[in-house]
């Protein structure tokens, strides 16, 4: 395989979605690349598989859509599963022009000037932004693809079955 377009997880963009609406992790799936030295658990590649994509594969960034409750839609990408509606598993992400915005927060969870960062970008208040629907664009994944964000999730403790969804 040629060297792909190698880019770090924090630094994806709306573009690069674009221009390939699927990517994956290579650290572990591409360890027999000459280039795999140059990867760490944060890199990813353009897919270049056959579509839909199955999250067997690996680790997978999907384009997505993302509604909020009044109806503006903007980019967005999921991680997508084998099954149900975990948000941490899904790990839901959108675009504000640039900046991009997760709502599984761990047990950190998000700082308030996260969350207002993300209300000032959409010109809106938390009661027209959430619930916000995930769906990822039709074709690439043969996974489970959608799913709603009522807030910003965090765990309580280390467990998640004590999630607290705040907005």
């Amino acid at each position: 395989m040629e060297k792909p377009h190698l880019t770090q997880f924090g630094e994806l963009l709306p573009a690069h979605f674009q221009k390939h609406p699927v990517w994956i992790n290579c650290h572990v799936v591409d360890s027999d690349q000459p280039w795999y030295a140059e990867t760490d658990e944060e890199t990813f590649r353009p897919w270049d598989g056959v579509l839909p994509a199955s999250p067997s594969e690996g680790v997978l960034l999907v384009r997505a859509t993302a509604t909020l409750r009044d109806g503006s839609r903007l980019p967005a990408f999921i991680t997508p599963g084998f099954e149900g509606d975990d948000l941490g598993t899904l790990q839901p992400q959108l675009f504000v022009g640039e900046r991009r915005f997760a709502f599984w927060g761990g047990v950190v969870g998000h700082s308030s000037e996260e969350k207002a960062a993300l209300y000032a970008g959409v010109g809106k208040g938390p009661e027209d932004v959430f619930p916000i629907a995930f769906i990822a664009d039709g074709g690439l994944t043969t996974g489970v693809g959608s799913i709603e964000a009522r807030g910003f999730y965090r765990t309580k403790g280390f467990f998640r079955s004590k999630t607290v969804v705040e907005v």
